[in-house]
């Protein structure tokens, strides 16, 4: 039961994409399982070991992927999160609950849901566009024990007024399936979406040696301009300690090869953290 929970969450946060398009309200996220404190407090002692053991390992990690030390000390949501800011711009995610670390690239706009950053976001002069009132709305009905992070492409080039390239991390805790029983379950449950089609689902690994299970789709939509729009989805599922963990990139067909290098440089930043 379960695992057609996480599906039920994974394919709302598509739709959620889809009714943000078409100027539609969005649906209501049910609420996953409570959280145990005491849980989060061992994760974070474990975790502040790992980073040692990161740093020691630098030299392993490709120069794509940020390897400067944290410019502050983390403060941790209540959901079991937390984001640090790092000395090049880039801003490093550790969710403890599910037992792993990204880093996000500069030039995008990192928040959590009810978290200060999120409403810190309303204000910043680059998310005065009318879409982002729709989505930083929207989120407010999202659960942040599910949805754990969502950063926003906020550089002038990459953003428009009817598109917001977004990157969107979705947690299932508890989840045992392996990646092939994953995809077989994706392949029987697709989204409702208008053009939906599978481009891709494959297994492979990133270059930290994370096993990954990598689907992409499309579909069309009409967005808030009236213009008949292609929209793209690539999505990385891997098991973490916790559950399975699954990193979305969402933005127009157009923006598709354009927005690759950052996300492929997030899935290779993955670091699992010792249970």
């Amino acid at each position: 039961m379960y695992q057609n929970y996480f599906l039920h969450i994974l394919s709302g946060s598509i739709l959620l994409l889809a009714m943000l398009a078409c100027g539609s309200p969005a649906q209501t996220i049910p609420p996953t399982a409570g959280l145990d404190p005491n849980a989060i407090e061992m994760s974070i002692a474990r975790t502040l070991e790992a980073s040692a053991k990161q740093t020691e390992q630098a030299s392993l990690i490709p120069s794509a992927v940020s390897t400067e030390t944290p410019t502050q000390v983390p403060k941790i949501s209540s959901s079991g999160t937390s984001l640090v800011n790092l000395a090049d711009g880039s801003t490093q995610f550790t969710d403890y609950v599910a037992g792993m670390q990204m880093v996000i690239p500069p030039g995008w706009l990192v928040v959590r849901v009810g978290e200060s950053e999120y409403y810190a976001a309303w204000e910043k002069e680059a998310t005065k566009y009318p879409i982002f009132v729709d989505i930083f709305a929207s989120m407010q009905n999202l659960d942040p024990k599910a949805f754990r992070m969502n950063a926003f492409d906020i550089r002038p080039d990459r953003l428009s007024t009817n598109d917001v390239p977004e990157i969107q991390v979705v947690f299932g805790d508890e989840d045992t399936r392996t990646l092939n029983e994953i995809r077989a379950d994706q392949k029987r449950n697709p989204p409702p979406l208008t053009g939906y089609k599978l481009l891709s689902s494959e297994i492979s690994e990133t270059s930290q040696g994370i096993q990954t299970l990598n689907e992409e789709i499309q579909w069309n939509y009409t967005n808030s301009a009236g213009q008949p729009t292609t929209s793209y989805r690539k999505r990385v599922f891997f098991a973490t300690p916790g559950g399975i963990m699954a990193i979305d990139l969402l933005t127009i067909m157009d923006k598709k090869d354009l927005m690759m290098p950052d996300f492929d440089q997030v899935n290779n930043s993955i670091t699992l953290l010792t249970p």
